[in-house]
């Protein structure tokens, strides 16, 4: 668990801000609120979110990982 957490990164408003336009055309046809998500991980560059959102699936921009491709990737 330990090594999860170090992976887990705090982001400001602000970082968030900078790609929310970007994440609101993605998101526009599917579910605005869930924006801030896309945002967030364009502005890490983040390998993908982990969600069971099924409204995230219908999108192509981000990759979304589920619980078990997770457990797979992990070999359990």
């Amino acid at each position: 668990m330990n090594s999860f957490l170090k992976k887990i990164k705090l982001l400001g408003d602000n970082k968030i801000d900078l790609h929310i336009q970007e994440a609101n055309r993605i998101m526009e046809k599917i579910d605005l609120k869930d924006s801030p998500f896309i945002a967030a991980a364009i502005a890490i560059k983040a390998d993908g979110i982990w969600t069971f959102d099924k409204d995230f699936d219908k999108q192509s921009e981000i990759k979304i990982f589920t619980t078990e491709n997770l457990l797979k990737m992990i070999g359990l």
